[in-house]
């Protein structure tokens, strides 16, 4: 939900939006183009797909993308109860109904 991507984006923004990856054009690559870059690679595409649909260079994809993966981690504080297969459960559980 474009919704929910855009409170993710302003969540995110000052730690992943940054001069150090540059766009192939010239600017930095938005907050916009990186989570949407990550969401689609943690969906299981190819880092050369994401490197043609967003216009990064495929040696910045995994850059970007475990960028985005830090900034979330850090940001929502989220954690698993690895070694408690019931808690485990319950989440998966939980994002499945939130994913139907």
């Amino acid at each position: 939900d474009y919704s929910c991507f855009t409170i993710i984006v302003a969540d995110l923004k000052e730690d992943i939006e940054c001069n150090s990856i540059r766009h192939p054009r010239g600017g930095p690559i938005l907050a916009e183009v990186q989570l949407a870059l990550t969401l689609r690679m943690l969906a299981g595409a190819s880092y050369l797909d994401c490197s043609e649909i967003y216009k990064v260079v495929p040696s910045s994809v995994y850059t970007v993308m475990w960028r985005v993966v830090r900034a979330i981690y850090n940001f929502y504080k989220i954690c698993f109860p690895f070694g408690d297969d019931e808690a485990l459960q319950n989440m998966e559980a939980e994002f499945r109904s939130r994913s139907e």
